[in-house]
């Protein structure tokens, strides 16, 4: 059965899903040389992707796709992609 993770704020919520997402990563860099990832759009993953990029993880080997898109142009705040390509550092290759 799938352990259950409950905290009191979104803010630690978000860092504890960030813990959990890093240690996935550099789990799947140090066995296979990347880590690929799949994120939605919305506000919802921007939280935990903030104090995702504050950790230590070799963000050159890491994928990351969005799933969901907004049409909008390259750049746009309305789009999912710019907040996504904002939130993870620069490293990281993301794709829509």
């Amino acid at each position: 059965m799938p352990e259950w993770i409950i905290r009191e704020t979104p803010q630690e919520a978000a860092q504890a899903a960030a813990h959990l997402v890093a240690d996935a990563a550099r789990a799947a860099i140090a066995t296979r040389a990347r880590f690929a990832f799949a994120v939605s759009g919305g506000s919802t993953p921007v939280r935990m992707l903030v104090a995702l990029s504050q950790l230590q993880v070799a963000w050159e080997h890491v994928v990351v796709h969005q799933v969901d898109e907004r049409i909008a142009p390259r750049g746009d705040p309305a789009r999912n992609l710019t907040s996504l390509a904002t939130a993870l550092p620069a490293a990281a290759q993301v794709h829509p």
